[in-house]
This record gives structure tokens, sequence and C-alpha cells, in this order.
């Protein structure tokens, strides 16, 4: 598999969700992997079917092995769950999991988030690198209740115990989860209706806003080189000091904004009311 990096636990990453990626599959991967099996089967139905022989360990790693096997899960973990929704998410196509784990009948894929829940263009695009895999999504809080029940001693314990405090605060995240709590829905606009684009990032230390209007060829530019805080209370200022503020609205005057990372494509669509920002 192209891309494969090495294992190990003493590798530290400048991101947290990589590191404590690395960190728990290191953990896993202990003593020939002794505690995976006990591990997978308080998080996943049907793990007692697995046969762990053979054992790999892949991180960031982005092509799917080529055999299909009998059993293949895709596992997402954040912490908070994902709300349902019905709409249809176009996949993030730069998307690469976070790791694998490969034995002799089985494929797990893992996606892990340190903040809020799962992207669902993320999950969409792994989906489609297993397409016949179950979907499990889990939250931080039952990772560390699986890890803490584990029949561990000595040295492995203790790795445990230090990992679980270092994830104390992903069991127990603060409901806003830094979300603002004037987003009332995240359901992306329709064809008929208006939107505004925030594309940036904090290596960018800027962002860009365009409107799109319904039925519109192309977005246009209104603004650049603002920062996050201060993009949508500059949209509101804005369409609030227009002649024809309805243009930018839908039903009870709720705007809504796609916010764009152009080095990842990512997209997080957000609706909030007029006047709440």
């Amino acid at each position: 598999m192209e891309g494969d990096m090495t294992m190990n636990l003493f590798t530290h990453y400048r991101q947290r969700e990589n590191h404590c990626t690395n960190v728990l599959l290191n953990l896993l991967a202990m003593n020939e992997a002794i505690l995976l099996k006990p591990f997978l089967e308080k998080l996943i139905p049907g793990a007692k079917k697995l046969v762990l022989k053979d054992v790999r360990f892949l991180l960031f790693t982005e092509n799917p092995p080529a055999e299909i096997k009998p059993f293949e899960y895709v596992i997402g973990v954040a912490p908070f769950l994902r709300k349902k929704t019905q709409e249809e998410t176009i996949p993030n196509p730069g998307s690469i999991p976070d790791a694998w784990i490969l034995g002799q009948n089985f494929t797990l894929q893992f996606e892990f988030k340190v903040t809020g829940a799962l992207n669902n263009a993320q999950s969409a695009a792994h989906r489609e690198k297993l397409p016949n895999a179950q979907e499990v999504e889990i939250t931080w809080k039952q990772v560390g209740k699986a890890l803490r029940g584990l029949q561990a001693e000595g040295t492995t314990k203790w790795l445990i115990d230090q990992f679980c405090e270092v994830i104390a605060d992903l069991e127990s995240p603060r409901p806003a989860s830094g979300m603002p709590k004037q987003i009332i829905s995240h359901r992306k606009a329709q064809p008929n209706e208006p939107f505004f684009v925030i594309s940036g990032n904090k290596r960018l230390g800027k962002y860009n806003i365009e409107n799109v209007s319904p039925g519109a060829q192309e977005r246009k530019l209104l603004t650049n080189g603002i920062g996050i805080q201060e993009s949508r209370r500059w949209i509101q200022k804005y369409i609030q000091s227009n002649e024809e503020p309805g243009i930018y609205l839908t039903e009870d005057n709720v705007v809504i904004d796609c916010c764009i990372d152009p080095d990842s494509r990512i997209e997080s669509w957000n609706r909030w009311r007029l006047g709440s920002y």
C-alpha cells in the first residue's frame, strides 16, 4: 500500500488528532496486538468473528487493500455523534483515512476527530474506499471506557492509564465544542437559495467572502483578507446595509454560508438568523 507510515509510540505529531491516532494504534499493537480483539469487542458488533492473524497497522494511508475481506468496517471516532440527515453528501476526494488495521479476515478503517463530530463529506469519501463496509460511529467516551475495561497489567496498563488522561477532555467535551451558538442548522443550500462562501484557513491567516445567487454560474467576490471571527459579522452588516437585503436571505431571515478550507476542499454548511451576530 502506498504511503504506509511506520508506527512509533514516541513519534510526536503537531496536530492533536494525528498524535492521538498514533498513540492509540501503538497501544493496540503492543504484545502482538493482544488487546486489539477485546478492545474491538467492546465497540464493534461482530468483532468476535475477527481472526487476528498477520495483523497490520497502517497510519495515514490513502489506498485500501486490494483484497476484499469478509468483515470490513469504517469506524469514526469523535467527541460527539453526528445528527442524522437525509441529505446527499458529496465526498471529499482528497480525504485520507487516519488509520487502517488489517487482519486475516477483516479490514478496519479509522477516522478520528478531536473536536465536534465527524465530517459528512470526509466520511462519504472513506465509505467509497470500502463500499461494502459496515459503518460504526463511536465517541471518545466509549473509547476511554473500553480501554479502562481491558485486562492489562504492568507497563501496558500504565500506558493505557496515561493515554486515558490525555483524552479525558475528549470524553467529556463541552456541548458547544467550539461551534458558535448562533448556528441553527447545517443544512446545505438548495438550488433556489442564496448563500455566502467563506474560504480560508489558519495557514493562510485570512478568509475571502463570496456570494452565490440562485442560478448564478459564478461566485461574486465581496471582500478578502478578513479574519474568521469577523466573517459572519461582516456578512450581517453587508446584508443590513444593502438596499435589497431580501435577496441574500431565505425564510425567517436566515443566512446560509458555506465554509471551505482550500487546502482540503472540505465544506461545512451553516444556517443562522440575521441579527444573531
